[in-house]
């Protein structure tokens, strides 16, 4: 179990290089279209990544200390995409904000994993839940 900090981390270091190489490789029109009614195009998939690795960032504050957070809601909250910056931008800002997360998160032992904190809406909470 303790090998699962290692595990995240390298699913975590891969995804970056997965959206620079596609908003480099895909026109803008087709990363903005949506496969269906009321899903999400490949560019808000990617404002989503980029807003929740900021709240992601934010958690990894507050559960060490034990402080309470805010519930996140992407519909209400999240950024709305946008074309300007464009994709590729776009995917450098992710990827400067997981690098942020990754240096972060190696600072979290596996004794860290049981540490609380109040989340809004789901009550007490684990770091290993909400990490």
């Amino acid at each position: 179990m303790e090998k699962m900090l290692s595990w995240v981390q390298s699913v975590l270091t891969t995804i970056p290089t997965y959206w620079r190489s596609l908003t480099q490789a895909l026109p803008v029109e087709l990363l903005s279209q949506t496969p269906a009614s009321g899903q999400w195009s490949a560019l808000e998939c990617l404002q989503h990544l980029i807003d929740t690795e900021r709240v992601f960032r934010f958690r990894l504050q507050c559960l060490p200390e034990g402080k309470d957070f805010p519930a996140f809601d992407p519909d209400k909250q999240g950024t709305k995409p946008r074309t300007q910056p464009l994709p590729p931008e776009l995917a450098v800002e992710f990827a400067r904000l997981r690098a942020e997360s990754l240096q972060a998160l190696s600072r979290i032992q596996f004794s860290d994993l049981g540490r609380t904190a109040c989340h809004q809406e789901l009550g007490i909470v684990t770091m290993g839940e909400m990490g």
